[in-house]
C-alpha cells in the first residue's frame, strides 16, 4: 500500500474540534481520553491516528496538534504521524481503518452522532449466537441511543443509559 497522502481540502480546512469529535464518535473512545494523559496501550495508537488526522485536515502546525493533544511536544506529534504512516504502508488492514476513519470524520455531522455505536451494536445483534447477547447488544443499543439524543442534556442522557444497562446514575 503506497504511504502517499490523501486529498485534502485547502479551501476549507476542518477545525480541530470538529475531527476530534467525529473520531471520538467514529473510534468509540471519549474526547477527555483521546487527548488526555494516558498511555493506555489501547488509546496510544488511535491517538496517533487523531494526531495523523488533525495533521491532514486541519491547517495547524505541530505544535499546535501537540498542544491540543494534551501539551505533547511537536516531535511527539511528528512520530506518531510518521508511525501511522509507516504502518499505512505496510500493514493493508490499518490502512484500510485509517481510511474508515479519515472518510467517516471528513462526512461526519453532529445530527449523526452516536451513528458508528449503533451501527456496531446493530451488528452485534445481528450476528449474537444467543438471546443473553442479543439481550446485552440491544442494551448497547438503546444506551447509545440515549447519550446521542440531541434532545436531552449530557446528564440526562448519562443517567438514561446508565439506567438502561443497569448501572447507577448517582456518581
Amino acid at each position: 500500500m503506497s504511504s502517499k497522502r490523501l486529498p485534502k481540502s485547502l479551501e476549507q480546512p476542518f477545525e480541530a474540534d470538529q475531527v476530534i469529535e467525529a473520531y471520538a464518535a467514529f473510534s468509540g473512545i471519549g474526547r477527555n481520553i483521546l487527548v488526555g494523559p494516558t498511555r493506555a496501550e489501547a488509546v496510544v495508537w488511535p491517538r496517533h491516528v487523531l494526531a495523523w488526522l488533525l495533521r491532514e485536515l486541519t491547517h495547524l502546525s505541530w505544535a499546535r496538534i501537540g498542544h491540543i493533544l494534551g501539551g505533547r511536544d511537536q516531535a511527539t506529534v511528528r512520530h506518531s504521524t510518521n508511525k501511522v504512516e509507516t504502518r499505512r504502508a505496510d500493514d493493508t488492514a490499518f490502512a484500510e481503518r485509517v481510511m474508515r476513519a479519515y472518510d467517516f470524520v471528513t462526512n461526519y455531522s453532529p445530527e449523526t452522532r452516536g451513528s458508528a455505536s449503533i451501527e456496531r451494536a446493530r451488528k452485534l445483534i445481528a450476528s449474537a449466537p444467543n438471546e443473553d447477547v442479543r439481550d446485552l447488544a440491544m442494551s448497547v443499543l438503546m444506551a447509545t441511543s440515549m447519550l446521542a439524543s440531541r434532545e436531552l442534556s449530557d446528564a440526562e442522557a448519562r443517567a438514561a443509559a446508565l439506567q438502561i444497562i443497569g448501572g447507577r446514575a448517582d456518581g
